[in-house]
């Protein structure tokens, strides 16, 4: 089965970094479909809704920080693969 494009969710609560994120496509000739939410309870309902292919995921959210909703996805939706958005004190995290 071919797929037309890839539905991406962004996790991001920080404009710029999130900005960053649009241009990830033009790397590819594949085709994105590419949302974004600010916080990881808006993504749990959005992976549901959307059922997109992968997330691009913030580590520090305003509802949840370090590796907790990391655990708390892959726990949830144990075959989605994550992208891990590292900024700052968190690329000193061991994943």
């Amino acid at each position: 089965m071919e797929i037309d494009s890839y539905r991406v969710l962004v996790v991001e609560d920080d404009d710029s970094q999130a900005f960053s994120t649009r241009h990830l496509p033009q790397l590819t000739r594949a085709k994105f479909e590419m949302e974004r939410v600010p916080c990881l309870a808006e993504a749990v309902r959005k992976i549901r809704e959307l059922q997109p292919h992968c997330l691009v995921l913030d580590l520090e959210l305003a509802d949840v920080s370090s590796l907790e909703g990391l655990l708390y996805l892959t726990r949830t939706f144990p075959d989605m693969p994550i992208v891990v958005l590292a900024a700052g004190n968190e690329a000193a995290l061991e994943v």
